[in-house]
């Protein structure tokens, strides 16, 4: 999974963008779920609570 893969999602779908960083953090890669924190590419849904519980790490 890239950045791009993400952005593509911000940009109709911000439910399978979280998916998305999701599943990057299940596989280990948290540096994504670091850039999220700040990326203005997820500004779109900095408010939603889904991303927010993600970022502060309460995932399912």
């Amino acid at each position: 999974m890239t950045t791009t893969h993400i952005t593509d999602a911000l940009q109709g779908d911000a439910e399978q963008a979280i998916y998305n960083l999701q599943q990057a953090v299940n596989i280990g890669d948290r540096e994504f779920l670091e850039k999220a924190k700040t990326d203005s590419n997820f500004d779109k849904i900095r408010l939603n609570q889904q991303f927010q519980a993600l970022l502060q790490g309460q995932t399912n």
